[in-house]
């Protein structure tokens, strides 16, 4: 009788293992079939459909949230190109961005969902922009000047999507004149 038990206990610890072992060859399996080639997020492109350009805040033509048309010339969307560069496809899900206020330091997260993202394929964030009110008249700059607002963006900030280079994930940084100098000079039309 102690034989058998022992031989029992023998028997359910080699089955043990080996259910075990098989385990592990699928779970391996499934890893490798999810890793694939990498991706590769960049932002490629930082863009606003601000209207105006002008020369308030420097001596060359700048994008320019302007005072002259009210608080409403004052809203303006901001909007990343995400491309990936990387070798293997991005599977279908969702891709954070973090956008930056360098001016104010403000910082806030969109999230956009996506079916995919093959190699090279892009796809575009956006978010609203409220500059502030306009208050040149009142509050104007000490120098009686423009000051320039600048912005950026990064693409998978807490780095949760995999990817070959976790380091370019930023976008280069975008100025505009904030309008609030010298108030009442009427901006150029931008070129589009």
């Amino acid at each position: 009788m102690k034989m058998s038990f022992y031989f029992l206990i023998l028997a359910s610890f080699f089955c043990l293992m080996i259910c075990s072992c098989a385990d592990d060859e699928v779970l391996d399996k499934k890893v490798l079939t999810k890793i694939g080639p990498p991706s590769d997020l960049i932002i490629e492109s930082y863009f606003t459909d601000i209207q105006f350009n002008s020369t308030l805040c420097t001596d060359t033509m700048m994008l320019t949230t302007h005072c002259d048309f009210g608080d409403a010339a004052r809203i303006f969307n901001a909007s990343v190109r995400i491309r990936n560069v990387g070798t293997g496809a991005l599977p279908t899900g969702t891709i954070e961005v973090q956008w930056n206020d360098l001016t104010t330091g403000g910082i806030s997260f969109t999230t956009v969902s996506h079916g995919g993202l093959p190699p090279q394929a892009s796809i575009v964030a956006s978010r609203p922009y409220f500059v502030g009110p306009c208050d040149c008249v009142q509050n104007p700059s000490s120098d009686g000047n423009c000051f320039i607002h600048s912005y950026n963006a990064y693409v998978d900030p807490a780095n949760l999507i995999s990817e070959s280079n976790e380091v370019n994930n930023g976008s280069e940084i975008l100025d505009t004149c904030d309008g609030c100098g010298p108030c009442g000079e009427v901006p150029v039309n931008k070129e589009l």
